[in-house]
Parts: C-alpha cells; structure tokens; sequence
C-alpha cells in the first residue's frame, strides 16, 4: 500500500500490513459464510466490490485528515499508521475471501481489478494466475495497468504486464501495458524502491526508455487515464530521462517554461543573473506550507539583491493556489502545474518525487544546492549571494 503522507512522512504499505492481511483471511473466509451457505449471485458480489471500495476510500480518507492534524507528532502519526494498517487490513481481508469464494463468478475479473487499483494491494498468487489462464484477453485489464507500472520492484506485476502486451487482443490494453512497463523499469530505479548497484539501475533506465520509445511509436494515440494520449505521456518521460543526469549540484538546471498564475508566459532562463531558488510546493502539503514565512523572510532580507525564488504549484486546481498565494502573502511568482501530482510537465522534468523539494540555482543557472531547509538554506543563499558580490567589477 503506497502513501504519499502530506505531513512530510512518507508511509508505505509495508511487510506488516501484508502479514496482517494474511492473517486475517482465513477469519474473513470463516466469517463470510458464517450465516448464509447460498452461493453468493453477481448482482450481489458487483454490490459487494462496490461497497468494499467505497469502504476502503472512507477509511484511507480519515487516515490523511488524522494524519494531518496529527502534524509533527511523531507517536501520534505512528498510532495512526498502526490503526489504518489494521482497519484497512481487516477490508482487504475479507475482500481476499470474497474473491476466492467467487472464482467462477463473472464478476471475478472486476473484483480482481478493484483489488489492485482501489485497493492498491498484490492479489494472491493463485488468484493471479486465473486471471492470466481465463481473462487475459479482457479489455478491462487495460484499466490495470497503471498501478502495475507503478509496482517496479514486483515480480508479479511486470509479468502480467508482459502478459497483456503479448497476448491481449485490445490496441488500448496492448498500449498502456507497454507504457506500464516503462514505468514499471523506472520506479524499479527509484532511491526508494530497494538499494541496487549502479549498473543494475542503469540498466532499469535503459530498458524504461525504450518501452516509452515503443509505446511512442506504436501507440501514441491511445488514451491514457489523465486525458493525455500515451504517446504525450511517453514524451514527457523520455524528457524526465533525458534530464535525469543534470538534475544534481553543479550541473545546469534545466529550462522551465510553463504558465504562472495569472496565465501568463514564465520561464527558468528569465532569472539568469540571479540566485533562484526553486520550490515545488502544495497547498495539501503541511511542510511546504510550514515554509512560507522563512521564504517571505529570506526574499525580504534580499530584496536589494540580485536574487529571486520561484514556486512550482502542484497538485492544486488554479483557484486555490491562487487563493493560497494571496492568503498568505506568497509574494514571488510561481509556475500552475497543471493540477495534479507527479504527472504534470515540470514535476516529471524534475522528476520531483516529494514535497517540498527545493533547488538552489547559482546566477549562471547551476544547481548548487538540493533540499536544503532553514539554516542551511539561509547560508546557502548567502554564500552565493557574497560570491555574487565579490564576482562584481569594482
């Protein structure tokens, strides 16, 4: 289970949670058939998924509004870890034995597919393979494979990817398998995934870019879940590759051209000759906000200077970043991402992977420092600033 936590924590679906799951199966098994020994219809287990959903969404919804008041306590967001594992386990374990006590039901399929992208959980191994032996040709599997690409260190993921895009007789499902797999190579490469030799990575990042070559060239028209095409999509990933090896300290940091708040034209290379710093923030994100003030008090105490920050909004519709900036006197431009997280145009260039993430810029547009906070972002800023000075002709 995959959490992107706005107080600044990240939380996954871990080993535990797995465990808990497993051990609560065989109850639920137990307990479904507990008061009632007639096969369950498929009006009733269509019913029965829609419910367990929306039950699911409810209870990861209360975890994020704990999780937030919860704030920086860190005893309190543990608690709260500990509760949702087991809430949240105890649905997906019943769901689990629902699942295996409607093998034959033509509902199945849709149950499965619930399972893995309402759910965000693996489904068990001999539920996996009916799907691979019976539905593989089904066109709702295409509806899957977002989250498998997602699952880059799973085995059972990247297989049934490789099933669809082999044996599905569906363009749409055959396409965004194949993307799914470019994705799939390059979350495998990512710091948090697992630690891996260099090499290793590397060889993930070779073969994620030619599933975003392949999906481009044979199926850049198929739609993909974000009304982008897939070949939009695949575009923008080969960008995020492209630029993987000069998002580090003392390369260039690379061109940002976008719109700000107002609609307006705004690119990186306008600051030029000056020291930015770049941060891409959220109005759902408590850290980033938490931010504000040192940013307003760190652009006030240089306003004389040749120094400038600039946010990357994400995650926000328009009118409550714009809400946002004017409540809190955000007085610096910022870059409109296009609303969501991770897959708008300049957090993928960046590849931004949490919030906030911060970037110094030198004046000639080397990266000098990356996520630098408080202090250290006070000194870095005035480092740069006095090398400006002394750069002057007297």
């Amino acid at each position: 289970m995959r959490h992107d936590v706005t107080t600044g924590f990240v939380f996954a679906r871990t080993f535990v949670a797995a465990l808990l799951v497993t051990a609560l199966v065989s109850q639920a098994h137990a307990e479904l058939f507990a008061d009632d020994d007639k096969p369950a219809t498929t009006e009733n287990f269509s019913d029965e998924i829609a419910r367990t959903v929306s039950a699911f969404k409810a209870c990861e919804r209360r975890f994020y509004a704990d999780l937030r008041r919860a704030g920086q306590d860190k005893e309190k967001v543990a608690q709260l870890n500990d509760d949702y594992n087991r809430d949240s386990g105890a649905i997906v374990a019943a769901f689990i034995a629902s699942l295996e006590a409607h093998r034959a039901d033509p509902a199945f399929l849709d149950g499965m597919v619930a399972l893995v992208v309402d759910l965000s959980y693996p489904p068990p191994t001999e539920l996996l393979e009916i799907v691979k032996r019976q539905y593989i040709a089904s066109p709702k599997l295409a509806r899957i494979c977002p989250e498998l690409g997602g699952r880059g260190d799973e085995q059972w993921s990247r297989e049934l990817l490789e099933a669809i895009r082999d044996q599905s007789p569906h363009r749409e499902a055959r396409g965004r398998a194949t993307y799914a797999l470019g994705e799939y190579y390059r979350h495998a490469s990512l710091p948090f995934a697992r630690q891996r030799p260099d090499a290793e990575i590397e060889s993930s990042l070779v073969k994620a870019r030619e599933f975003y070559n392949l999906a481009l060239q044979e199926f850049a028209d198929v739609p993909a879940d974000n009304g982008r095409t897939i070949g939009q999509q695949a575009t923008l990933q080969i960008a995020r590759l492209d630029n993987l090896p000069n998002l580090k300290v003392g390369k260039p940091a690379p061109e940002i051209v976008g719109t700000d708040l107002d609609g307006r034209q705004m690119a990186l290379s306008e600051t030029r000759g000056k020291v930015t710093v770049i941060v891409f923030w959220g109005t759902w994100c408590g850290p980033c906000m938490r931010m504000v003030p040192h940013e307003r008090e760190l652009l006030a105490r240089h306003k004389d200077k040749p120094f400038v920050i600039l946010g990357v909004n994400s995650g926000d519709d328009l009118k409550t970043a714009q809400a946002t900036v004017e409540k809190h006197q955000m007085r610096w431009r910022h870059w409109w991402d296009g609303g969501a997280t991770r897959e708008s145009p300049i957090q993928i260039a960046y590849n931004i992977q949490h919030w906030p993430t911060v970037f110094v810029l030198d004046k000639a547009g080397i990266i000098r420092s990356f996520d630098p906070r408080g202090e250290e972002l006070d000194k870095v800023v005035d480092s740069l600033l006095a090398q400006e000075a002394t750069d002057q002709p007297e």
